[in-house]
């Protein structure tokens, strides 16, 4: 009977092994890596003649994005109807308030004098102006093109019917590998929009 029990309690100890065995030999799954996106130096010929402009302030936001753009994960495209959605690359913080904040230090770079805000300014200041901001598409594909597509206002407080509307559907090639490379295109695009803006508030009166 003692001789059965052992061999019953030899027999658990080696599936206990066996199991933590094949435990040992599972990977670890992948870091998560994330990413963020940098505001940007504007130069083009618009930006660089806003020296002379009359001190703005500026509001820029709210930004709202699509449905499928409200998550920490990066979304690429795998094909013309088709997203993958990429658990191990994250935005290191909201994609609208990383795309406020490159638009708001963007614009605020390339227009001197003026001051430029992030949405909610709350009881700091009344804006002169407002920008704001409806992202229909930014996504893009791994070793193809990135693209940015959506419609801005440009809001004049003082004066609501001066408003001023602009569609806007910039591409732009990702020229690096890997997710580094999707998102500094998308950073691309993100200042060739910037500087769209700056230069119809370089003509605001």
């Amino acid at each position: 009977m003692r001789r059965t029990n052992s061999c019953h309690a030899l027999q658990i100890l080696v599936l206990l092994g066996v199991g933590l065995g094949l435990c040992a030999c599972r990977s670890a799954p992948p870091a998560i890596t994330y990413y963020t996106l940098d505001p940007l130096s504007l130069e083009t010929a618009s930006v660089q003649a806003s020296a002379g402009i009359t001190p703005l302030t500026v509001g820029i936001g709210p930004v709202s994005l699509p449905t499928y753009l409200e998550r920490t994960q990066i979304v690429t495209r795998s094909g013309d109807h088709t997203l993958a959605v990429n658990d191990f690359h994250r935005w290191a913080g909201p994609l609208d308030e990383e795309i406020l904040r490159v638009l708001v230090v963007s614009v605020g770079k390339a227009l001197p004098g003026a001051e430029v805000l992030p949405y909610p300014w709350g009881h700091r200041t009344d804006p002169t102006h407002q920008v704001r901001l409806a992202l229909q598409r930014f996504d893009g594909q791994i070793g193809g093109q990135v693209h940015l597509r959506g419609t801005w206002h440009l809001i004049c407080h003082s004066d609501p019917d001066k408003r001023v509307g602009r569609t806007f559907d910039i591409s732009e090639a990702v020229t690096a590998p890997g997710m580094t490379g999707l998102v500094d295109a998308q950073n691309r695009a993100l200042g060739k929009l910037a500087e769209q803006m700056v230069a119809v508030l370089c003509a605001v009166p």
